[in-house]
C-alpha cells in the first residue's frame, strides 16, 4: 500500500511508504539525528480498485470514502544536492496520521473550514481559503480529487488500498516536545 501525496499549490506527487502510517495517532519519536519538523494537513482518499492512465470524469469510481490527516516531513534531511532526501525526509516511520474514512457524503464538511492545526493548543493558520465559501465544497474537493487522480495515474499506476493524499496547506515548523491537533488527531512529538 502507497500513500502518493500531490504536494500543496503544484502537480508535484511523491510516494510515501505504508511504514510511515501513524493508524492509531501514537505519539511521534522523532529520531535523534533530525533537528528540524514540519507538519501539512491533507484530505486523502482510498482507492477502491487498481487503476492506470484514469481520466477525471471516470476518477470518482476508483474511490468512495474521503479521510483527513497530517505529514510530518524530516526537513533537516532535505539536502539540495541530494534529491534523493527528499524521499528519505518523507518516509519516517510513523510520520503519516491519518483519520478513519468517511463516505463521500458524509465527510465531516467543518474539517475544511477549520484550515487550522492547532500546535501546543494555539491555532496555527495553514492556508484553505479554497474551502472558505460553504457552498459546494464537498464537490469541489471531489473534483480536486479527479483532476489529481488523473494526473497521478499518467505517471503511475495505483491499486486497490492506496491512498491519494492532496496537501492543503504549506507545511509548518514543529518541535519536539509539542503537541499537534487536527481534527479528531492529536499527538504529540517526542
Amino acid at each position: 500500500m502507497n500513500i502518493t501525496t500531490t504536494t500543496y499549490n503544484s502537480n508535484l506527487f511523491y510516494v510515501r511508504p505504508d511504514i510511515s502510517l501513524n493508524r492509531d495517532s501514537n505519539d511521534y519519536f522523532c529520531p535523534d539525528d533530525i533537528t528540524e519538523i514540519t507538519v501539512a494537513p491533507f484530505l486523502y482518499v482510498r482507492m477502491d480498485k487498481a487503476g492506470k492512465a484514469v481520466q477525471s470524469k471516470f476518477a470518482s469510481r476508483y474511490y468512495s470514502s474521503v479521510g483527513y490527516g497530517i505529514n510530518l516531513t524530516a526537513k533537516s534531511l532535505i539536502d539540495a544536492e541530494h534529491p534523493e532526501s527528499f524521499l528519505m525526509a518523507n518516509s519516517l516511520d510513523n510520520s503519516t496520521f491519518v483519520s478513519q474514512l468517511y463516505k463521500t457524503g458524509l465527510f465531516p464538511l467543518e474539517i475544511l473550514k477549520q484550515s487550522t492545526i492547532k500546535i501546543n493548543g494555539n491555532a496555527t493558520n495553514v492556508g484553505g481559503a479554497e474551502f472558505a465559501e460553504p457552498q459546494d465544497q464537498m464537490e469541489r474537493v471531489l473534483e480536486m480529487f479527479n483532476r489529481k487522480i488523473e494526473s497521478v495515474s499518467r505517471l503511475t499506476s495505483f491499486k486497490t488500498g492506496d491512498y491519494i493524499a492532496i496537501e492543503t496547506a504549506p507545511h509548518q515548523p514543529v518541535q519536539i516536545g509539542d503537541t499537534i491537533e487536527f481534527g479528531e488527531l492529536k499527538f504529540r512529538i517526542k
